[in-house]
Order: C-alpha cells, then sequence, then structure tokens
C-alpha cells in the first residue's frame, strides 16, 4: 500500500516537472493551452485525479491560470514581483542587531495615531520606543504603536527581542495577520538625531510597516529609523513559489 502510494506521488511529480521544463524551454509559451486532463493522462497513462493535482500544483506555482470550462493556459511571465525577506532584527548589512528597549508608555493618541491605527480618540496606545545596535552602536530607531487593549500585559524581555508581529499578534494568530511596508528615505531631524549620533540631515532608510486581522482591523502601526549604511534589504521571486495577490 505505501509502494503504491509513493509511486503516485512520483507520477504527479514527474508530471509537473516534464510540463514547467517544456514552458521554461519555451515549448509551451504564454496564452499556449495546456492539453486536456484526458489528453495528459492518455500521453502519461496516469489517472486524471494525479493529472488534476499537476495542474493545481503548476497554477500555484504560477506557471499557468485556468480557465473555467476551457483549461489551463500558460501565464505572462510575471516581471515586476519581488518577495522581500524583513526582519527588523535581523538586517543590519547581514549582521544580527541587539536592541535597547527605551521606554514604553500608554498614551492618548495624536491625530496621526488615530488616523494610522484607525481608533476613535478616547482609545489609548502603546507607544514602544527602542534603539537597534550592532556591536553596541545605534544603527536604527523604532517606533511601535499599538491599541491599548486591558489586561493584556506585555512582558519587558518580549517587547525588547519581539519582531512586530509577535508583538502586535498576541490575541490574533499569526497565520491570520496581513503585512503592509512602505519604504522612503528621509533626512534625520531632532530627537532621531540625538538618539542614533548623526547631524541633522544624515540620510535615513524609513521603513513603515502596519499590521491587520484578516478582517483587515489594523493592530499595529510602527516605522523603523535606519542610518543608510546600516540597513541592507534583500528580495528576490522566481517561478515554482506561489503568486502572491497584491489586495
Amino acid at each position: 500500500m505505501f509502494e503504491e502510494l509513493a509511486m503516485k506521488e512520483l507520477l504527479y511529480i514527474q508530471l509537473v516537472d516534464q510540463l514547467r521544463k517544456k514552458i521554461q524551454l519555451g515549448v509551451l509559451k504564454p496564452g499556449d493551452m495546456l492539453p486536456s486532463e484526458n489528453e495528459l493522462s492518455q500521453e502519461y497513462q496516469i489517472s486524471r485525479v494525479t493529472v488534476r493535482k499537476s495542474l493545481s500544483l503548476l497554477e500555484q506555482e504560477g506557471y499557468t491560470y485556468s480557465a473555467p470550462g476551457k483549461g489551463y493556459f500558460v501565464r505572462e511571465p510575471v516581471t515586476d514581483k519581488y518577495i522581500l525577506n524583513f526582519n527588523e532584527m535581523n538586517n543590519a548589512g547581514g549582521s544580527a542587531a541587539s536592541s535597547k528597549l527605551l521606554e514604553v508608555n500608554v498614551v492618548p493618541p495624536s491625530t496621526k495615531m488615530m488616523y494610522e491605527l484607525q481608533i476613535p480618540d478616547d482609545r489609548y496606545v502603546i507607544v514602544i520606543k527602542r534603539l537597534l545596535l550592532a556591536e553596541g552602536a545605534p544603527i536604527a530607531y523604532d517606533v511601535k504603536y499599538l491599541p491599548y487593549n486591558r489586561g493584556l500585559p506585555l512582558v519587558e524581555r518580549e517587547i525588547k527581542y519581539a519582531t512586530f508581529p509577535e508583538l502586535a499578534g498576541k490575541k490574533t494568530s499569526l497565520f491570520s495577520i496581513k503585512k503592509d511596508l512602505k519604504i522612503c528615505a528621509k533626512n534625520a531631524t531632532g530627537e532621531v538625531c540625538t538618539l542614533l549620533n548623526v547631524e541633522e540631515g544624515h540620510p535615513l532608510l524609513v521603513i513603515s510597516q502596519k499590521l491587520y486581522t484578516a478582517e483587515n482591523k489594523v493592530i499595529g502601526w510602527g516605522e523603523i529609523y535606519y542610518i543608510a549604511e546600516f540597513c541592507e534589504l534583500n528580495a528576490m521571486w522566481s517561478f515554482g513559489q506561489r503568486l502572491y495577490d497584491n489586495g
């Protein structure tokens, strides 16, 4: 029984490999329709269930799309998509950063906080400020804003070392959190200059994060001000990875 299941698994992977290779080599071009389930079943001497599983995986990998009632077609190549891996504790030119907790306060919301967190003026906000350090020197100033929930304690150790989703998602499954990230360049001013020990106007890379529940409720907003020369971001994407929706 086990050998039979293993053989079926092998056949489905083999078909995916064969079709993927034809697309990569240009035998099947963007817009071309793939052979039908019946045709593939007969050509490779496998069941339609196995064929269907292979076609589904190929679609998930981004090579094809399905048109109801018609079949599977080769997708136009994606040329403007990248997947950015971001962890505020591990972007210091490839070196892991440590953190120094500056303060944690519960404050009335400013107009900006109300707008970003989508909260009323009577909802308090937890403000968490940290310095990120590399070899003891400051490389980034990190400030996070969380809607205040009574009875939800924040432990200092968690605040100091946790990533933003871990902080904001204490009452939410991390699997359901949606994330929005924006990157821009700014010049250092005011308090940021003092904290990062840089001169007024020094270039910074500012990364703004916003976290949502599956129901699009904002559960956290934050900004990290990196000294530009100490931040390294890497993004890549290739076919064979699941396509992510823009929405």
